[in-house]
Order: C-alpha cells, then structure tokens, then sequence
C-alpha cells in the first residue's frame, strides 16, 4: 500500500477524486493549494499525485516545477487534472513539467480508477526495485568489507611491528600475529589480563593517562614505552601510535595502534645524548681550564711582581744612602720579607711542576707527627702574632708513629696553617689537633675564619683553583697550596678532608695517616735524598760487577764513573749483542741497560736473558734506566723481564741507593719506583 496525494482548489472535485480511487485501497491525503502540497510532500512520500492545473496563486504547472525540483520527488508520477478544454501548447507544458497524463473533466471514474492504478503499480515496482537494488549492493558491500577486513588482517600478521584494533572504548577488539608472538597476549588475554601488564611499570602510569586522554579527545596517540617480550622477559623501547578510526559522519567507532621497536635507536640516541653531554662538558671544562689558565697568569705576574716591587723599591733607597739607620733596618726586613715570598711563590711552582711530571720524591722515615706538628706552629707563630691570630697545637701525649718523609709533610701542616691565617681575621683563634683513631693518626687544623662556601668545597683541593680569582680580592696567593697538601698526602697513603659550614662559619681541614707498627726509633731509616750527604749513606759496592748497556757513550761514561767510585767493577756494552756477549764471558752482579737502542731493543736483550736463565736457574738482577717515562713503558718493561723501570734523568745518589736495595733482596714494590719510573723510597 501506498498513497495518493490529491491536490485541487475546489473540495466537491477532492470529494469526487476521493470517490473514485478509495476502491483501490490506498491511503487518500487532500490538498487545497500548490503550498499545502509541497507541505504534505515535505513530510512523506506519495505512489501518485493528482494536480489541478488552475490554481490561485500557485497554480499546477508551478507545483509540478517545484515537486520536480525535489531530489525525493523527482519521478514521482504526476497526473494533471482540468475542467475546461485542453489545447496542445497546454498538453506540451504539462508533459514538460513531468506529468505521466492529461485528464479532462469530467472523466469516466473507470478510466481513472485503471490509470492511477497502473501509475501506482509502477510506481511500487520502481520503489521495490530500488529496494531490492540497495539490498544487493548492501550485500555486496558488506561481503567487500568482510574481504576487506581479512585481506587487511593477513595483511597485518605478515607486518613485524605489533598491530592491534580496539573499539571506541578503548577495549581491544582484535591483535595481529607479532603483538600475540612478542607480547604472548591475544585480543581476549590482552582485555582479561590488561595489555598495560607488558608495559614496563615505570612506564604504566604515564601510558595509560596518555590513552585516556587520546580516547576521552578524539585526538591522534604517539607514546613512547617500553614494552615486555614473552620470549625472555626483556623490556625493549617501543614507538605507539593510535589514530581513531571515523564513520561516515565522523564518530569514532573505533581506533587503530601499533606498537614499533625503536630499542636499538633509543639506545643509540642515549649514547648520543651521552657524547653530546660529555662533549660539552669537555668544551665547558677546557674553556673553564683556559680561563683559569689565564687567571693564574694574571695571579701569578701579580704575586710575583708585588715583592719585586718592595725587593726593587727598597734597594733602590738603600743604595742612595739617604737612609737612617732605622729605615735601612727596615728595608732590609721588608726585602728579606718579601724574597722569602718569593722563595714561597717559586717553589710551590716547581712543587707543582714536579707533581705534572710525577716527580715529587719523598724522602722516608719513620717519625712522630706530633713532632711534625709542633715544628710547623712553632714557626708560623710570629706569622699568626704579626696578624693578631691566636695559634694553639693540641697533641695527644700517646706515642704514635707515621712512615713518610719528615720535610713534606711539615710543608703539609705549614700550608694548612698559612690558609687558616689568610683567611681568619685579627682576634680569630687557630686550633691543629693531633689525635690516634683507630689505625690512622688524624691532624686537624681549625679556624675561625672566613669560611668556605657549600658551592666551593668540591673545588678546594683543585690547582689554581681560588674562591676568588678576581683582580679585587682581599688575599693573595696562587691557588697552589692546598693542592700541594692533597697530593703530598695521597703520595703518604693518606687522606685530607675539608668541612665548614659556610661562609663566616670557618674551615676544618683533616688529616688522616696510616700509623705504623712499631715505635722503636731505631728503626728510623736514612734513604738517601739529593742533599750534599746522600752519597756517603751508599754502601761499599767492592764485590759487585755491574754490566752498563747504552748506546750513548756519555751515558755510559756517566755510569762507569758513579759506579766504580764506590769500587763497582764496571763493563760497558754499546748493544744488547755487546751486552750478551759480556753475559757469556763472565757474568754480571747486576745489568743496568738502556731500552731505545738500535737494532734490538733493551726489551729483546732482557727477554733473551731471562730465556738462557731457564735452564742455569739463575736470575740477573736487572734495571731498565731508559727515558721512556710513561706508565705503560714502565708495564712494559716489568712484563719483559726487568725488576725496576727508572725514567731518566735520575740522581746518581738514588740511583745508587736503588742499586743497593735491589742487591739487598728488597722487593721491587718496597724499593720506591712504580711502573712509570717515579721514585719515592718506602
């Protein structure tokens, strides 16, 4: 069933028309004017219109344009109805506006019952058609969305990066064949256990709001965590992305993700990000280390000019003598004064120097260190008077002994108290404090000064390094003294420490030596330093044979003589073929042999040495004296088959003193070279 749609003026003509079709069993709706037709038309759709051509206002032909005019209407069939005659031109202008007939009343109601009933027919054929058309492409639709969707789906398992769908709630819906593989969760185990336990549980919380936001927003998903694999339970960086998927209309109804593996490049970023950090960190470091190098220049052209100028501005007055007795008494303090500055200045230079170089040697004995300490406040006394600080020495009257070298680490309590003085104002009070903990001696030097800042206590102990470089500060100096006292210390085996509460607080410096066994003085050794004396503590060397090996001759010459003055016999070798030969004649007590020598080295010749002595049993004690200084040359030398590696130049005194100690059967570690060549006696 459908409807017919019966449009006249004139009510007796819809009554008739009514009439006439209600027999075929169709809904009738009536319309009385062009406008109320183009209303019912706007509400429903009609099988048939019957239109009256004269109208008031909007007559047929109009509500035939505009019914036409409607996508919805547009082959709806419309029957044209008159009461009057009909010309051809009329007939034409109907047919032009879409009309299927022509009817002339009065008209047969059988002719009109027939005709509308083939129209109607028609039209539900047509309608049914296109019913039956939509059903088959619905059909044909679907069965290409289901094609679709499992080509896309073989399609993903074949794709090595993780893939998986959920609906628009964000409940996954469907994973492809990687997620399943690596993750070991499926689409059901993947809801039922929750897919955020394979997310690394660092990364879980900040996941899972960012999932939230993008399924509450509609907005597109790109996250970065790291993702658990089944296989080893390794977690490894993932790239996810989720975009919605949109219907027709553009409501989400669902979204798509994938998960890719970016491990190896995170990694790779990190180790960038790293070497870009350290980069700078070297840039920042070497134009920190440029600009303190120039503020040392600065500091020292400074420190050293200042006492020139006393030293130079003094002498000149004296010289003049248009001095009285008082002023040239005078001048001769402030001279003597600043020339010990200047002692003070260039020998913390060359201190320094020596340790760049590794060789600050100590000279080793065992001694007390609260004779140490009482030393070194007694003479920076008059210095702590002169400037109204209170200086105090606080002993533990308990015997304890330290093994180290006597004149160093007095320098060691002499500069922490020359800082304690700089920076501690008239009326403040210096406390050094020697005490026993445990197996180390502690020496404490205590100040009620200046302080040092939180920020600047890592940097204390750093050469050159002041709290205040610039051109105003209020003490001078270098910047080089408690660097001296760090390095001395460590060359003890020892510790020093720094602790202040900030600035107007004051500073704390510890000192913490290991102690030795025993306190018998006795045992006090006298190792042989480069004083005017050192030779005369060298042993008688009567009974020894010494094998020289050097390829310079003024080297060999230099040898010879030190050697035979304390009644060595002496022979000498320009090559290790020399030297072996020697070897065979006669073999030596001892063999000193350079290392850089042409054709072999002092390496091979050491090498064959220690060979031919596998089967005798015998082993040449042997000192590779070579100006290969470097710690590696030094390894190098020990693993060929020397005992002692000595970087030249050396001093003759030590040199034999190293000597006597090796002939001694001293073991090589306890004779004061390490593998580099430095030599500090033990």
């Amino acid at each position: 069933m459908t409807s017919i749609l019966l449009v006249d003026d004139h009510a007796a003509n819809l009554d008739a028309l009514e009439a006439i079709l209600a027999p075929l069993g169709h809904r009738i709706v009536r319309a009385s004017s062009g406008e109320q037709a183009l209303a019912q038309l706007s509400r429903e759709d009609f099988g048939l219109v019957l239109l009256d051509v004269n109208m008031p206002v909007t007559d047929g032909f109009a509500t035939a344009s505009l019914i036409k005019a409607r996508p919805r209407s547009r082959r709806l069939p419309i029957i044209f109805m008159t009461a009057g005659d009909v010309g051809a031109a009329e007939m034409a202008r109907a047919y032009a506006q879409g009309a299927v007939d022509f009817i002339t009343q009065p008209c047969d109601a059988r002719v009109l019952r027939s005709k509308a009933a083939v129209f109607i027919e028609w039209h539900l054929q047509s309608e049914e058609h296109k019913r039956q058309m939509a059903t088959i492409r619905r059909r044909d639709r679907q069965r290409y969305e289901e094609q679709t969707a499992h080509r896309v789906r073989n399609l993903t398992d074949l794709m090595p990066l993780c893939v998986w769908a959920a609906n628009r709630e964000g409940r996954i819906t469907y994973t492809n064949k990687a997620w399943a593989e690596y993750t070991g969760l499926d689409a059901t185990a993947a809801n039922d256990r929750g897919h955020l336990e394979v997310i690394h549980p660092d990364d879980r919380e900040r996941v899972l709001a960012a999932w939230t936001d993008a399924v509450r927003s509609g907005e597109p998903l790109v996250v970065e965590y790291r993702l658990r694999r089944a296989s080893d339970g390794a977690y490894r960086w993932h790239l996810g992305r989720a975009v919605p998927e949109r219907g027709v209309r553009g409501a989400i109804v669902g979204w798509i993700a994938t998960a890719t593996d970016i491990d190896d490049q995170k990694h790779a970023e990190t180790r960038l990000t790293e070497l870009a950090a350290r980069a700078d960190k070297a840039r920042a470091d070497a134009e920190e280390a440029s600009r303190m190098k120039d503020e040392f220049l600065a500091t020292v052209s400074h420190e050293l000019r200042t006492p020139l100028n006393a030293i130079y501005g003094w002498t000149r007055m004296v010289r003049s003598g248009e001095l009285e007795r008082k002023q040239i008494e005078k001048a001769m303090q402030t001279i003597e004064r600043n020339t010990r500055a200047q002692i003070k200045l260039v020998e913390d230079l060359l201190d320094v120097s020596r340790i760049v170089a590794g060789k600050l040697t100590l000279d080793w004995k065992t001694m007390s260190p609260s004779d140490v300490v009482r030393t070194a406040v007694d003479a920076m006394m008059p210095t702590a008077a002169q400037k109204g600080v209170q200086l105090c020495a606080i002993v533990d009257p308990s015997p304890c002994r330290v093994s180290g070298d006597p004149n160093r680490l007095q320098q060691v309590v002499w500069n922490l108290i020359a800082n304690a003085i700089k920076f501690t104002p008239a009326g403040g009070r210096i406390e050094v404090i020697v005490g026993s903990v445990d197996d180390r001696v502690e020496i404490e030097v205590n100040d009620s000064g200046h302080g040092i800042a939180p920020e600047f206590l890592p940097h204390v102990f750093d050469a050159f390094r002041q709290a205040d470089g610039s051109s105003t500060r209020s003490h001078g100096g270098l910047g080089l003294g408690l660097a001296i006292v760090k390095h001395i210390v460590d060359l003890h085996h020892g510790s020093v420490d720094v602790q202040s509460e900030g600035s107007g607080r004051g500073a704390r410096f510890i000192v913490r030596l290991p102690l030795v066994a025993t306190t018998d003085d006795s045992r006090v050794a006298e190792w042989p330093s480069r004083s005017s004396g050192a030779f005369a503590r060298v042993r008688e060397l009567r009974d020894i044979r010494v094998l020289v090996v050097d390829d310079d001759e003024d080297s060999r010459d230099m040898l010879t003589m030190v050697f035979e003055q304390y009644g060595a016999a002496v022979e000498r070798a320009a090559s290790a073929a020399e030297a072996l030969a020697a070897i065979e004649r006669r073999p030596p007590t001892i063999l000193l042999s350079d290392v850089g020598m042409p054709g072999e080295d002092g390496h091979a010749l050491i090498r064959r040495v220690r060979a031919a002595e596998r089967e005798s049993g015998r082993c040449l004690p042997a000192i590779a004296l070579t100006g290969y200084a470097t710690a590696e040359d030094g390894a190098r030398a020990l693993a060929a088959g020397f005992q002692l590696h000595i970087a030249k130049p050396v001093d003759p005194a030590e040199l034999l003193m190293l000597v006597s100690r090796l002939l001694d059967g001293a073991p090589p570690e306890q004779i004061g070279c390490d593998k580099s060549g430095r030599i500090s006696f033990a």
